[in-house]
């Protein structure tokens, strides 16, 4: 998983990977995510599923629920973990 920015708003990050669908419910989505809310650092672990997601519905539904076994984990591989981000996802990555 690559590195991606953790500073990025994450209304832009929903406009920019999920741009074909509703923004209020891809928001609906990430605020119906069990546990989350209650945990200190959602706003992040939101953006790190977004992030991860790479734009696929499916795939951020995956990493939604990875976030609510242990949120540390998404944190984790989008925001440590170092490894090549596929080509249209390198724009998010930290500038270092």
């Amino acid at each position: 998983m690559p590195n991606y920015d953790d500073q990025q708003p994450l209304e832009d990050a929903i406009q920019e990977l999920f741009p074909k669908f509703d923004a209020l419910e891809i928001r609906k989505l990430l605020d119906s995510a069990p546990a989350l809310s209650a945990q200190r650092p959602a706003e992040r672990v939101l953006l790190a599923c977004l992030l991860l997601s790479e734009g696929d519905l499916d795939r951020l539904k995956h990493y939604l629920q990875q976030a609510t076994l242990d949120y540390r984990d998404v944190l984790y591989w989008a925001f440590e973990y170092n490894d090549e981000p596929p080509v249209h996802m390198q724009r998010y990555l930290k500038r270092r």
